[in-house]
């Protein structure tokens, strides 16, 4: 396999990894903080529940004077499931009724941090619950149900006294918090899933649909560009790659088709080339010849001048007088 092409789909692979990321990882806080509102939302009923039934419970055993049976309400409240801190608080802010009796008696401090945070808005804008920490420093949720002054309880309490108490309870957000993790790990393990899916599934078919077939354009290239004429490619799909295999073989036939053309002309040439030398050799021999031929004839005839000449010389010479001689 072609390091280029293992680095194309590893590319390809990676980007689209990194857009699933960037698209799955908002989608998972926006998951996260919808089941975390949603869990909000029920927990504040469940409070508000379990303050308005506390508070009809313990009506008739405060107008009773019942003490052992407002501890007993306050004991089985106290048994499900997350309540951390039950106080009934009476207007001086001293713990009235706990949790097994524990803190009876006790003064709380509206100064202190962990008060603060609801004590510092004003009394009517105070919302029913709120997420703070106790004195353990862990995450709770915190919610203060006021118990009315009603006229049944003017025996007791002045009619000009609005409230006569506070009934307060803490819900550990440990479960919450717990369930919203366990959902935001699944999450993640799924998104992780998903986009491992999703690279692995697009790698494999990047491979099939387009560098196995652009792998084999390339050896088809390969194959000519060393001398195989021959080397076309099987046209499989009528898609991009399909056409750029196409075009491939319609160039691959012209260049065929030209370098054909080019070798009849070239050899072409090269008969007329030789025909050409042939008949300059003929014409250079018969030039030779032509010249050798009138080399002789010219030989010839001067010979025969000279020749003639030197008779007529001859008889010349015998037909002096030995006189003009002597």
């Amino acid at each position: 396999m072609p390091v280029l092409s293992r680095r194309l789909r590893l590319r390809v692979s990676l980007a689209v990894s990194i857009v699933l990321i960037l698209l799955l990882a908002p989608l998972n806080w926006l998951q996260y903080e919808r089941q975390r509102r949603t869990g909000m939302r029920e927990l504040e009923i469940l409070a508000a529940a379990t303050g308005a039934i506390a508070a009809t419970s313990l009506e008739s055993a405060m107008l009773t004077k019942n003490r052992a049976s407002i501890q007993a309400i306050i004991d089985s409240i106290g048994q499900a499931s997350g309540t951390s801190t039950i106080y009934l608080i009476n207007p001086e802010a001293e713990v009235a009724v706990s949790l097994g009796g524990l803190h009876n008696g006790e003064h709380l401090d509206k100064e202190a941090a962990n008060c603060q945070t609801c004590h510092s808005i004003p009394a009517r804008e105070r919302p029913q619950g709120i997420i703070t920490t106790n004195d353990a420093d862990e995450a709770v949720f915190r919610t203060m149900t006021p118990i009315l002054n009603r006229p049944a309880c003017y025996p007791c309490h002045s009619p000009a006294d609005r409230i006569n108490g506070v009934f307060y309870m803490d819900f550990s957000m440990a479960g919450l918090n717990s369930r919203l993790a366990d959902s935001l790990r699944q999450a993640f393990l799924l998104s992780v899933l998903i986009i491992a899916v999703c690279a692995v599934g697009l790698y494999f078919l990047l491979s099939w649909l387009f560098i196995t077939p652009m792998e084999r354009i390339a050896d088809g290239m390969r194959r000519f560009s060393r001398g195989e004429r021959d080397a076309r490619l099987a046209v499989r799909e009528r898609d991009e790659v399909g056409l750029l295999a196409d075009v491939y073989n319609q160039m691959a036939d012209t260049i065929q088709s030209q370098e054909a053309e080019s070798r009849q002309l070239y050899s072409e040439l090269a008969a007329g080339d030789a025909v050409r030398r042939q008949l300059t050799a003929k014409l250079i021999s018969a030039r030779e010849e032509e010249s050798r031929r009138l080399a002789r004839r010219i030989h010839d005839v001067l010979g025969q001048l000279l020749t003639g000449l030197s008779i007529y010389l001859r008889l010349a010479e015998d037909s002096v007088p030995d006189e003009l001689t002597s």
